[in-house]
């Protein structure tokens, strides 16, 4: 049987003593562990470029600094987990050892060199729990990215749809989308605001999609309440879009297009 290949631990600490209490630790317990000893911040980020480790113990204060200057991130964002050791702790370093991204902090004397490995059992269960935690995340946004690109592409057919029932405007609602995406990048707007808007374009019509065919495409002019019921089109288009979960207010933009800045417009007057 095979045994697990050993885990590649990193220690920075000045003190010689201490870094042979954890030494000899290890290799009491029964973990399988690599440890590559180091005494200064320069030498850990050597240490790190040249072949990074499964997890690091740092000392806090360092010859040439101290250990917060080697956390840069959170610890979900951190290549590996990394424990913070002092002599002298208290409440608020602690605080402020977790907080620049360590994933566990602990006081050194012979009780807690004699229970490193656990510490360091401790600290890789809940990096990995972090790490997978993260994988997750990553899933669902990309699974609700699929979902948001099936909604938006569902919706452009159903933009297409009006324009096929309306011969009369067919175009138009490309023709608007255009106009108003050279805008928007003329203004300089957000790349996601200018999808957002769009998309908005694309289906701004939405609501004919309600209206009798007969009346779309009726050659001659229409009727007063022929045409109060074209009107109708942007409140019908807001109903349809409103329960749509969207990253930007589409169902909005549909139920105001035909308003005006000064009031005027329908369908809210």
């Amino acid at each position: 049987m095979s045994e697990d290949p050993a885990l590649s631990l990193l220690l920075v600490e000045d003190e010689p003593a201490h870094a042979e209490a954890v030494r000899r630790s290890l290799a009491a317990s029964d973990m399988n562990m690599e440890v590559r000893a180091v005494g200064t911040l320069r030498e850990y980020r050597k240490a790190v470029a040249a072949r990074p480790p499964d997890i690091a113990l740092l000392d806090l204060v360092l010859p040439d600094g101290r250990a917060l200057e080697a956390l840069t991130c959170p610890p979900e964002d951190a290549p590996f987990p990394i424990v913070v050791m002092t002599s002298f702790g208290n409440e608020q370093t602690a605080v402020a050892a977790m907080k620049a991204g360590a994933i566990d902090y602990l006081v050194k004397s012979p009780e807690t060199f004699a229970q490193i490995s656990h510490t360091i059992s401790r600290a890789l269960r809940a990096w990995n729990g972090l790490q997978e935690r993260r994988r997750a995340e990553e899933r669902l946004n990309e699974t609700l990215q699929r979902l948001r690109q099936a909604v938006t592409s569902t919706i452009r057919v159903l933009g297409l749809t009006v324009e096929a029932r309306d011969p009369y405007t067919a175009g138009h609602q490309q023709r608007t989308t255009k106009l108003a995406v050279a805008i928007a990048e003329e203004l300089g707007l957000p790349s996601d605001r200018i999808e957002g808007l769009r998309l908005a374009g694309e289906i701004h019509d939405l609501g004919k999609i309600s209206m009798p065919s007969e009346i779309l495409s009726k050659p001659s002019r229409l009727t007063p309440f022929e045409f109060d019921l074209v009107k109708t089109h942007p409140r019908k288009g807001y109903g349809i879009l409103k329960d749509v979960e969207l990253p930007w207010p589409v169902a909005e933009i549909v139920y105001q297009h035909h308003e005006r800045i000064d009031g005027s417009g329908y369908p809210r007057r």
